[in-house]
């Protein structure tokens, strides 16, 4: 939301997907390389002049830029458009107290999607302030000459840091990883925190490598649950999550069995399923289709109306088996088959040999080459019969599958917190694995001006070296002493090398994670 360059900026972001929805203000400066951090593919804006302010900033890609009623950016039309789809009389708890600018762009944001369609958007269950003061400014040529999440020289995430961060094991834990590299902490407490539990899941190895081998068996919860909030998740899609939240029972098992405070206040989140999990289990048969239209859904049992359809498409093979015979016997036919086909439905197929033994009642539906094709009066009261059957369990099953997303999406705040601790669980125990894999070493922060780093090790080049090890390397400067150091060399020496090294573990250490080298001490 945008109204003149002396005021903050109003900008939110919404997640469809996974229902993620953040907002801020900021400065025209600060705007771009937000922007290019979050990437959006569609930028909402409200007037033909913000439309031209956001083509002037010269983005890298080229996002849709949609011009959206101006009356949905009046901060009180959009306040209340938020106020009455979280279902509170104050957007306090949100942050949002004097954030007009953000607020009023959240607000539009959300009005927009709902002009867009008619599902619940019952997934985006929150909203949260973001302050670009809690994080240190990496600005794009920075993000791009570190290669902080793509290479120079394959443009893909292949040489870059986040190939070798991104050990994670599941598509939350991807995510949250990237957005923890993009935005690294200036908060010294957040870092400590973040330490501490890396910590905490190096003190059993074992262990460590157990909790991982459970993420790798957990999908994408998120955007599951996403499509639940939207009642949009099929059958199979169910199952899936199901099977996900199985598995979460074996990762609670595995942190408690850490034994470590830290660890232990990720266990709430994980507990209390088990009746999504029966109400699932007890409703999804285990091989179901992907459509909710054609039947096929539910096990036996979950619904007498449909057990006794059922019972009367799957007696119609005895049926069918015992008509077959009698009419054998009565018309003396020996090769007389019954059966049927989608086009013409049930049939009595006479070859044009036993033509001359065909009864008065069969009634001529077909002609082939070596054969003929009837019905009987007989056989087309039961066609009708299993027909209207077959459609009532079509439709009975569309409506009790409609009604069991209906009873699930109750469950959506719990699944969500699900799928946030999982992520968070995910990230912080892939940064213990790198640790214990490469070597790294926990960052200190001390109250001196010095940053001082003993052995350090570009993470990435140590990686793709292939015959050879990378040699380490010291750095340190001591404020007021040594603020500048010059560094030469021929070409190909390693100069930017070691530039970017020292960049890397500087921008590791204040994402919460282990660096490559002995030591490192930074303020």
């Amino acid at each position: 939301y945008y109204e003149d360059e002396n005021r903050k900026i109003g900008l939110a972001s919404l997640e469809l997907s996974t229902g993620e929805f953040i907002f801020t203000e900021l400065s025209k400066n600060e705007l771009a390389n937000e922007l290019l951090k979050l990437k959006p593919s569609e930028i909402i804006v409200n007037g033909s002049d913000s439309e031209a302010f956001i083509k002037n900033l010269n983005l890298e890609y080229e996002p849709t830029i949609t011009i959206f009623d101006n009356w949905q950016f009046r901060p009180s039309e959009a306040a209340n458009v938020l106020k009455k789809h979280f279902q509170v009389h104050s957007l306090e708890a949100f942050g949002a107290l004097g954030k007009n600018m953000g607020v009023t762009a959240a607000g539009a944001a959300l009005a927009y999607i709902q002009s867009l369609t008619s599902d619940p958007l019952s997934h985006i269950s929150s909203l949260r302030f973001y302050s670009l003061d809690n994080f240190m400014l990496l600005d794009e040529i920075t993000r791009r000459n570190l290669e902080l999440t793509h290479s120079l020289r394959y443009n893909d995430r292949h040489g870059s840091l986040l190939y070798v961060l991104d050990q994670t094991q599941t598509p939350m834990g991807s995510r949250l990883l990237q957005n923890w590299l993009l935005h690294p902490l200036l908060d010294k407490e957040q870092i400590i925190k973040r330490q501490d539990l890396i910590k905490a899941f190096l003190n059993n190895t074992a262990y460590l490598k157990d909790v991982r081998t459970i993420l790798h068996n957990i999908g994408d919860i998120s955007r599951l649950v996403s499509k639940l909030g939207a009642l949009r998740i099929n059958p199979r899609e169910l199952l899936a999550l199901n099977s996900y939240l199985l598995t979460v029972s074996d990762l609670k098992k595995k942190l408690i069995a850490f034994n470590h405070p830290l660890l232990d206040n990720f266990i709430p989140a994980l507990e209390g399923f088990e009746e999504i999990i029966e109400i699932i289990s007890k409703a999804i048969r285990p091989q179901p289709p992907i459509t909710i239209t054609e039947g096929g859904i539910f096990n036996q049992g979950y619904n007498p109306d449909l057990d006794e359809l059922l019972d009367i498409i799957h007696d119609g093979k005895s049926w069918i088996a015992r008509l077959e015979e009698d009419e054998r016997n009565k018309t003396g036919i020996p090769n007389l088959k019954v059966g049927y086909n989608k086009v013409f439905g049930y049939y009595i197929e006479v070859t044009s040999s036993q033509k001359s033994k065909v009864p008065d009642y069969y009634i001529p539906k077909q002609t082939l080459v070596n054969s003929e094709r009837y019905i009987s009066p007989r056989l087309k009261e039961f066609e009708a019969k299993v027909l209207s059957s077959e459609e009532k369990v079509k439709n009975l099953e569309y409506e009790l599958f409609k009604q069991l997303r209906q009873q699930l999406a109750g469950y959506l705040d719990k699944l969500q917190s699900l799928s946030e601790t999982i992520a968070l669980i995910d990230v912080q125990s892939c940064l213990a694995w790198l640790a214990w894999q490469n070597g790294y070493c926990c960052p200190e922060f001390t109250e001196q001006r010095t940053l001082k780093i003993v052995e350090g090790r570009h993470p990435v080049i140590e990686k793709l070296l292939t015959d050879t090890d990378f040699i380490p390397n010291d750095t340190e400067l001591d404020y007021p002493q040594t603020t500048i150091a010059i560094i030469t060399g021929p070409n190909m020496a390693g100069k930017s090398t070691y530039l970017r090294q020292v960049g890397l573990l500087v921008i590791m250490a204040q994402m919460g994670s282990f660096v490559p080298a002995k030591q490192l001490q930074m303020p």
